[in-house]
């Protein structure tokens, strides 16, 4: 029996090293990836769905 009640994906099909890596940098490089994001939203994000 196959529970579908989570719908957890198979963990091989999820590249973590490769997620870690991606994480890493961003953590490094990115001081303000930490930080919340403003209350009405990421203004370039907003445009986007907008024009969208």
């Amino acid at each position: 029996m196959i529970s579908l009640a989570a719908g957890d994906p198979d963990l091989d099909l999820i590249p973590r090293k490769v997620l870690g890596e991606i994480a890493k940098e961003i953590l490094e490089k990115e001081p303000k990836s930490v930080m919340y994001t403003p209350a009405n939203g990421i203004p370039e994000l907003r445009e986007e769905i907008s024009s969208f």
